[in-house]
């Protein structure tokens, strides 16, 4: 008998993507089942199935940035041949493993010469696709971070590797916010690799009612909860069929007692879920509901900012074609969130920074404030770290300068913690000078 595979169509959307040569973007709000997704996509047995009859089955190569150590180039190229290391249906297969191995091993050897390394990659690739009826496809998850923090020019190189073996080579990413969101105004290196993506994006949704009942059938049998499946469909209502509020509820009812109702929604399991939902939401995605919910309009100031949110909600399965949310528990949860305008915004009385509606957590040294507040009244204006160095430590000498770098990186770090990824404070370089924005 064939195993359960859940998400069966969204599965076959991804393959027929492969198939056709394109790459994709997978969007998911947070715990709605992404990295269970991400495994049944590149589970032998599903490819199999699909590309059955198929003269040459695709390689789907396994990368999640969850494990890099850091997102240099020659971590990133690594993380990508390792799982081509493991080729090996058939004796040819094993002898290009064994290649890419010993350029695997030169690769890690040759230290940070970008060049050498991107040289080394590609020869690895070119061995793996040295079959003119060979694809590849690098399926990618946790993958925000790799796209914020690693060098632009990496992602034009993976636009060369397209380039150089057209609609047999792309790429499948998972995330939970659009490319475009994390790079809003991307350079020509990023702009090449994103343009591969336009147009292609599939929603990860929450779970059906039938997935969503096996979900809940494998949580209570290998956790010996004794479930009464009477109140399926309405736990299947309250979690909206979203996956990590489905476990949550389940977890809240049968492990610690507490009834199916209105109450549940103060379970720290259920609180738990729904910050992470709310966290997992690019910010204006959240100034959106939170306006939606609380039935105020959008002001004309904010109707570009927002433009986009409402088709990611809906791709993503957060609101309905009636601009309904997923589920009512997150909906009361949102409705408690309070009230703001900008994804940044300042209470000189307090002198408290606020995120996303959100008192920020980590505090400011007196100094910090100071070069805070400067920066604020000049919201969207590129400033000098000399401007900076006159107006606080009244002078521009090379032990100021250094200050202002100390304190801005400082100042960067604490607010981005509380950003969910959104970029606050942004600098050309630290000769050209710092921009403080709010949205």
């Amino acid at each position: 008998m064939p195993k359960k595979v859940l998400r069966e169509s969204d599965l076959e959307e991804i393959y027929t993507c492969v198939q056709a040569g394109e790459s994709a973007q997978v969007l998911g709000m947070s715990g709605v089942g992404k990295s269970n997704h991400f495994n049944n996509v590149l589970d032998p047995e599903n490819i199999d199935r699909h590309f059955d009859g198929h003269e040459k089955r695709p390689i789907l190569v396994r990368v999640n940035f969850h494990y890099a150590v850091d997102f240099s180039p020659r971590t990133v190229y690594s993380l990508m041949l390792e799982p081509l290391e493991m080729l090996g249906r058939d004796p040819e297969s094993r002898q290009i493993a064994a290649q890419v191995t010993a350029l695997h091993s030169e690769l890690l050897d040759v230290g940070d010469d970008m060049l050498k390394v991107q040289r080394i990659f590609r020869r690895a690739v070119r061995l793996v696709m040295q079959d003119p009826d060979q694809s590849l496809f690098f399926v990618f998850d946790q993958f925000e971070k790799m796209l914020i923090n690693a060098p632009a020019r990496l992602f034009a190189n993976f636009r060369g590797l397209r380039e150089e073996f057209k609609y047999r080579l792309g790429f499948i990413i998972f995330a939970q916010r659009s490319l475009t969101q994390l790079i809003p105004e991307p350079d020509p290196d990023h702009d090449e690799f994103l343009e591969l993506f336009q147009g292609k994006k599939i929603g990860l949704r929450p779970y059906m009612s039938p997935d969503a009942q096996y979900s809940l059938d494998r949580i209570t049998e290998r956790n010996a909860f004794d479930f009464d499946d009477a109140i399926f469909p309405q736990l299947y209502d309250s979690s909206g069929g979203h996956g990590g509020l489905l476990k949550a509820m389940i977890f809240a009812i049968c492990q610690d007692g507490w009834e199916l109702n209105a109450d549940l929604l103060n379970h720290r399991y259920i609180q738990n879920e729904c910050r992470k939902i709310w966290e997992s939401l690019y910010h204006s995605e959240q100034l959106w509901l939170n306006r939606k919910i609380k039935d105020k309009s959008i002001s004309a100031q904010d109707e570009d900012f927002v433009s986009a949110a409402k088709e990611t909600l809906l791709l993503k399965g957060v609101i309905d074609q009636d601009e309904a949310l997923f589920s009512p528990y997150f909906e009361r949860y949102v409705s408690s969130k309070k009230d703001y305008q900008y994804a940044l915004e300042y209470d000189t009385g307090t002198k408290t920074i606020y995120i996303f509606g959100e008192p920020m957590e980590q505090k400011l040294t007196p100094r910090e404030v100071e070069v805070f507040e400067f920066m604020y009244a000049r919201i969207g204006d590129l400033i000098t770290a000399n401007e900076i160095a006159i107006a606080i430590w009244k002078s521009e000498d090379s032990s100021a300068l250094q200050a202002v770098r100390s304190n801005v990186s400082r100042l960067r770090k604490k607010v981005q913690a509380g950003g969910n990824q959104a970029r606050f404070i942004t600098s050309a370089s630290a000769a050209s000078g710092y921009v403080l924005l709010v949205d």
